[in-house]
């Protein structure tokens, strides 16, 4: 189902995981996510507020899908897009950062920034040879624990001038 959160009160608060197709948050709306997941297939768009508190945001399904969003925090992203390497498009607005406080876990598929900054304060892990990180010119992944690509996971740089920056250490 497509889910729109609207700019009216009360928000909605996830109680149980729950699985939407396309998700929008509008402007000067929110959702939270207390410590569930929410798996989006579809598209979604975040130009309002996303408080995941201790939750996880996943994106799952069998289509490539876009991430719009002027940044934020998250707690914890999963990517699992099945055997297909289908591709997740984040496009944050050029001068936002999306940080994720707990990790970035790509199971398949890709998380490909197109614009902006990622800042993982926990690890990044990319855990099969179906998924991959990819990077654009102009782009910066910062990791600020460790990055681990042992079940041969991918990092891609998509032009001349991506950036990834590891503070903890490399696994391969």
């Amino acid at each position: 189902q497509d889910v729109v959160i609207q700019n009216f009160a009360p928000y909605p608060v996830l109680y149980v995981n729950a699985a939407v197709i396309t998700m929008t948050i509008n402007v000067g709306a929110q959702i939270s996510l207390s410590d569930k997941e929410l798996s989006v297939s579809g598209d979604f768009q975040n130009d309002g507020m996303l408080n995941s508190d201790t939750g996880t945001l996943k994106f799952d399904g069998e289509i490539s899908i876009s991430v719009q969003s002027s940044g934020g925090t998250l707690y914890r992203i999963v990517i699992n897009k099945g055997s297909g390497g289908l591709d997740i498009n984040i496009l944050l607005t050029s001068t936002s950062t999306l940080t994720i406080q707990n990790e970035l876990l790509i199971q398949s598929g890709s998380f490909q920034l197109q614009r902006g900054t990622v800042v993982s304060q926990g690890p990044i892990r990319i855990t099969s040879n179906q998924a991959a990180l990819k990077l654009k010119n102009g782009t910066t992944v910062t990791a600020e624990g460790n990055v681990d690509l042992t079940g041969g996971g991918v990092v891609d740089f998509l032009g001349e001038s991506g950036l990834l920056k590891i503070g903890g250490a490399l696994t391969l």
